[in-house]
């Protein structure tokens, strides 16, 4: 007897049973575990890989006085349960198929129930089965040896039932399942999907309970059978009635990418066109991996009398998403449409190109013909972009059209003042290709900052014959004219022999494209008198200038203060009456000399220059 774990109690278990849905299928793989069932004859495979072993290493036989099977006789079938964990864990316990041809449309069937018993308000510690796939063809039940939580290459979950571990409660007013693990036989069909092409691999059903096992919260017994894995042989025709010299296109409706045809005539393609003098029947026989469906589909041709079908449409040249109707010249008593309507007029909004054909029968007359409705695609617009900056225009030169409209204008470029805020704008333009297409997109700039452009220099007074040293900044190039030219960030000129105020402009562009503008004047002098900006002390002599090794200075007390051409104090004395001022250790250049009274005041400042 199987021990079932029903609150630590033994019961003996009754079960009821329904049937399969049988259709019309071609059988790859059928299993309905007959008593006794060898896994590894039949090329299945058994793996535990729970916590810790029980006394049931994998699944078993099942047992009648638990449930009896789905169907065959009553031990058919095959079962796991909480003895396949030792005391207390993980159950993670793996029953992987032989290996298979997948394909997309195929269907694995089984039926599954966990153990009931009516009538007795039982509440049974709560079961769960996963439904597992993997494409690695014969490799698929390799790496599942790392413990309850491993799948392997079993990586696609086709099925989870009761995953929460909700507890079912048996009685007879409800012998169902309640949000749980069914109580009777249910019966699962998974079809696939999402495989490419045609692939080997595995199905395999997982026992799988945490905190299971004798002394766990969770696990009782479950059973499998009837184990199927099938392709639907689904493929049907259509007959039709038509006139004599009148081609027809019969097409295997509802076959698999892996379906393979065979019809009466010798053609082994999916359609085949016919143009019989009188009424004929085709046959077609499909099938795939190289077994045929049990069903023969077949399509009578009725060749009945001419009858000239006509269209009336719009047009038959649209622009992509654009819609037209069709209509039927011909009168008849029932129309047929490719695309499946049946009146006399249709309206329709093709993608791409498409042929629309019309079968119309009047009685025992037919007759069919086809239109074409060419699509014409819509233009993709493109668009480029001068820089765009504050205080400027920004250019839009726009593409894939032949004609376009920016903002009610049809220029192309079009050029618009920049905003003065830097932010990203966008305007809509509108195009039109040579097929009188349009279409209308956004087209999205960004309006950047000019860069703070700076030009200085060290010296903004200097004599004559001598250089200028000059410094762009805040860009990323320059271009300097005025005075002098250059495309250097910094630069040195020579000035004349005659005095003058020089400017210096220079262009800065940043990354963007970007510009400002920056200007330095420097004034070029003889530096050959003295120039007193005060004329508070009359008697002030200071001599000579220029000067070498020394400045004299006489006729004042107070004190004295020597500055360079940048500004720095570079000499600071007092003097009274008269003084001299040692020169000898600064450099050549221009100097500003400041004459203070003894109580602060400043009385005279004087440029002078050493050479």
């Amino acid at each position: 007897m199987t021990m079932i774990k029903i609150n630590k109690t033994v019961l003996i278990i009754l079960a009821l049973v329904c049937s399969f849905s049988f259709y019309n299928a071609q059988v790859l793989l059928q299993e309905n575990f007959t008593n006794a069932f060898n896994p590894s004859a039949a090329g299945w495979i058994t793996q535990n890989e729970s916590s810790s072993i029980g006394v049931r290493a994998s699944w078993f036989q099942g047992d009648s006085t638990s449930f009896p099977a789905y169907n065959g006789l009553a031990d058919d079938y095959f079962a796991a349960n909480y003895e396949n964990l030792n005391n207390v864990g993980d159950i993670s316990n793996w029953l992987i198929t032989p290996t298979v041809t997948i394909y997309n449309g195929a269907v694995l069937e089984f039926a599954t129930r966990t153990a009931n018993v009516l009538g007795l308000g039982i509440v049974f510690a709560p079961d769960r089965l996963q439904v597992r796939m993997s494409t690695a063809g014969v490799t698929s039940s390799v790496a599942l040896n790392s413990g309850p939580t491993s799948v392997g290459t079993f990586t696609d979950v086709l099925l989870d039932i009761n995953p929460n571990l909700t507890t079912n409660v048996a009685s007879a007013v409800n012998n169902g399942t309640v949000n749980g693990y069914p109580l009777t036989w249910t019966v699962y069909s998974l079809q696939i999907s999402g495989v490419t092409g045609t692939v080997t691999g595995k199905f395999a059903f997982r026992y799988f309970v945490t905190n299971g096992g004798n002394n766990g919260a969770n696990s009782t017994y479950i059973g499998i059978d009837a184990v199927k894995y099938s392709l639907p042989c689904g493929s049907t025709l259509q007959s039709y009635t038509t006139c004599a010299g009148i081609t027809t296109t019969l097409t295997a409706q509802d076959g698999l990418p892996a379906t393979t045809y065979s019809w009466n005539t010798g053609a082994t393609s999916s359609s085949i066109i016919v143009n019989p003098s009188a009424t004929t029947v085709y046959s077609l026989f499909s099938g795939v991996n190289g077994g045929l469906c049990p069903n023969v589909p077949t399509s009578t041709i009725t060749i009945g009398s001419n009858l000239s079908v006509n269209f009336s449409a719009s047009s038959t040249t649209i622009c992509q998403g654009n819609a037209l109707t069709i209509s039927a010249l011909s009168a008849g008593s029932s129309y047929l449409w490719s695309n499946g309507a049946t009146s006399s007029a249709i309206n329709v909004t093709p993608a791409a190109t498409t042929i629309y054909t019309l079968g119309v029968s009047s009685g025992s007359c037919i007759g069919n013909n086809s239109i074409t409705i060419t699509v014409d695609p819509l233009p993709v617009l493109t668009a480029t972009f001068s820089p765009a900056c504050i205080g400027n225009s920004v250019t839009i030169l726009a593409g894939g059209a032949t004609t376009y409209t920016f903002l009610n204008s049809t220029t192309n470029p079009q050029t618009i003042p920049c905003p003065t805020v830097a932010q990203s704008y966008y305007i809509y333009v509108s195009g039109t290709n040579s097929l009188g297409c349009s279409n209308t997109n956004s087209v999205t700039f960004a309006v950047n900052a000019n860069p703070t452009v700076t030009a200085t220099t060290p010296n903004a007074i200097v004599c004559i014959n001598s250089a200028i040293s000059l410094f762009a900044q805040g860009a990323n190039s320059y271009s300097w004219s005025g005075a002098a030219t250059s495309t250097n960030s910094s630069f040195t000129y020579t000035n004349g022999s005659v005095p003058a105020n020089l400017t210096f402009s220079v262009v800065g562009t940043d990354l963007n494209g970007c510009s400002a503008t920056a200007v330095k004047t420097v004034t070029v002098s003889d530096c050959t008198a003295i120039e007193n900006t005060f004329t508070n002390a009359s008697e002030l002599l200071v001599f000579p200038n220029p000067f070498m090794d020394k400045i004299n200075i006489s006729g004042v007390s107070g004190g004295i203060e020597l500055y360079n051409a940048m500004g720095q104090k570079i000499i600071s004395t007092n003097i009274i009456e008269n003084g001299v001022v040692n020169t000898s250790e600064i450099s050549k250049g221009l100097y500003v000399l400041k004459v203070y009274s003894n109580h602060g005041k400043l009385l005279n400042s004087i440029k002078l220059i050493k050479y």
